[in-house]
């Protein structure tokens, strides 16, 4: 088998140079876009890490003041905790001086009874039982 020449156009070197030079000039262009394209994307990086500091920044207030809004309730309730407890201790103060007074004047009848038993057993007590036993 004979191989036949293909009556292919055949390209010279200067056509040769011509397409590397063209198709260098569109490697050029498309690392221009991708250049362009990355710095774009360093730039939305750029924001995207100063909007989260800024997110950061917020979320450390909003839990600075979560905490102190809590600190603030508990504070009212141990006001009233504490109020409840000076409260009951004025009661008991109240009432133990009332149980005061009732012993006191108990105190009083009882040792009242043990002079009028003490003045009646020696008095008229003493004359009958003399009496009786002779």
């Amino acid at each position: 088998m004979v191989e036949k020449k293909s009556s292919k156009h055949k390209k010279s070197v200067k056509e040769f140079q011509n397409e590397i030079r063209a198709k260098e000039g569109e490697m050029q262009e498309y690392a221009k876009k991708q250049e362009t394209a990355v710095r774009h994307l360093c730039g939305e990086v750029k924001t995207l890490k100063n909007s989260w500091k800024g997110y950061d920044k917020d979320l450390k207030k909003a839990a600075i003041q979560m905490r102190n809004q809590g600190i603030n309730r508990m504070r009212e309730k141990v006001r009233g905790f504490n109020n409840e407890i000076s409260n009951q201790k004025k009661e008991n103060r109240a009432a133990i001086s009332r149980m005061k007074g009732d012993v006191g004047l108990f105190v009083s009848e009882i040792d009242g009874k043990r002079k009028d038993f003490q003045s009646y057993a020696r008095g008229p007590f003493q004359s009958y039982i003399k009496a009786f036993w002779g």
